[in-house]
């Protein structure tokens, strides 16, 4: 099956990890044939480097993320949005242009912020698959393009994958036959699952550096923490996006005298090497589409403490590997409670969370999700066109 997936970016975030990950599974277990179209680069990013390695054939063309800052005005997103048209057109036209060389069978689009492969599909008649991995307005404060109602209604007419029940239940589509909740997967390929005891005395923030995370809260209550434990540090590993907000970090730490105990490391790309030891992941994201890195810890070993919202509330409802917390008084206690743990008690409550996780979140048990829907869409548009 010649399957055309569409991309937004090439940096290595959350959805190109997962991307990545199900794309491989796919192409060795059952025989899918790839295709990717992905934005134009400056510089070749990590994620294409990786699919040449791959031999994935890649195209690159430009792409029109349809959203709008909420805080907008009418008449400015009127203008934003007649403005993209052009970028839209041109985007289209040479989506279906390659989509109808290779005679493909399929196009999937990796997140919901892209349109063209769904009209791309529809002009070629041929199913589309939306994967759905971000809340778009409630995550980054974007709007729908070119309004929440239009896009509800484009998502009713494909097929679509959402990363959570909580995406699928916002997007409206718990009773929709075409849409399916597949959990993203973790790759536990060549990462030990050997539980690490005693643990470090760290805790670990990983994700970008952007306000959509509230890392600010995790300061503030990192700051109270250290009064009674000074012995404790801070890692906060992940790429500035922004590097405004990065800065208001850094003055926060100053204001509260943390500098020795709370440490910027950057983008790491073993981040199993640093969960695995730690003594909890810090998640303390507004909203999570799927929560990857709450995923990725349980995985490995190590307990959450996450914020009591979307999907990190999902993940660690069902995995039972960590704590949520409301406020940042709320989260203070949640620290404390976890360094009162004996090693006993860590033992047993991560080893609960890693079987479920090793099992839900699994590369095989996707791959195995995603090539079923992909079978079932092939068989229904066969029985649609005799």
């Amino acid at each position: 099956m010649k399957i055309l997936y569409v991309l937004h970016t090439t940096s290595m975030d959350g959805s190109s990890i997962s991307f990545l990950t199900m794309i491989k599974s796919l192409k060795e277990q059952y025989g899918i044939e790839p295709y990717v179209i992905h934005p134009p680069e400056t510089e070749m990013g990590d994620l294409t480097i990786e699919l040449q390695r791959i031999s994935i054939p890649c195209f690159a063309v430009p792409i029109f993320c349809s959203w709008f800052d909420s805080k907008l005005s009418c008449v400015k997103r009127m203008y934003l949005f007649l403005r993209s048209l052009k970028i839209k057109y041109k985007s289209f036209k040479q989506i279906h242009k390659i989509a109808h060389r290779l005679h493909v069978d399929m196009i999937h689009t990796n997140v919901g912020v892209v349109h063209e492969g769904f009209w791309t599909a529809k002009l070629l008649k041929i199913p589309h698959v939306w994967h759905l991995r971000e809340y778009q307005d409630l995550d980054n404060l974007h709007s729908s393009y070119p309004c929440k109602p239009f896009f509800f209604k484009l998502l009713k007419h494909s097929y679509t994958v959402c990363t959570s029940y909580g995406i699928q239940r916002h997007f409206k589509l718990v009773d929709e036959k075409k849409s399916r909740v597949i959990y993203n997967p973790i790759s536990s390929t060549n990462k030990e699952t050997q539980i690490l005891l005693p643990k470090e005395k760290y805790f670990l923030i990983a994700n970008r550096i952007d306000d959509n995370k509230c890392i600010e809260d995790a300061l503030y209550a990192f700051a109270i923490f250290l009064e009674k434990h000074p012995d404790f540090k801070l890692f906060i590993a992940g790429k500035a996006d922004s590097k405004a907000y990065y800065e208001r970090l850094l003055k926060i730490v100053g204001e509260l005298k943390i500098e020795e105990s709370v440490e910027f490391i950057g983008h790491v790309r073993d981040v199993f090497s640093l969960m695995r030891p730690a003594t909890a992941l810090l998640v303390t994201s507004r909203f999570e589409g799927f929560g990857r890195m709450t995923a990725e810890a349980n995985m490995c070993g190590c307990l959450v403490i996450g914020r009591n919202s979307s999907g990190t509330q999902e993940i660690l409802n069902l995995t039972h590997g960590g704590w949520l917390f409301n406020d940042v008084d709320d989260l203070v206690e949640k620290i404390e409670h976890v360094v009162s743990l004996s090693d006993n008690e860590y033992l047993s409550l991560s080893k609960h969370a890693q079987a479920i996780a090793l099992q839900k979140f699994s590369t095989e048990r996707h791959a195995n999700e995603i090539n079923s829907l992909y079978s079932l869409i092939s068989t229904n548009f066969k029985k649609h066109l005799y």
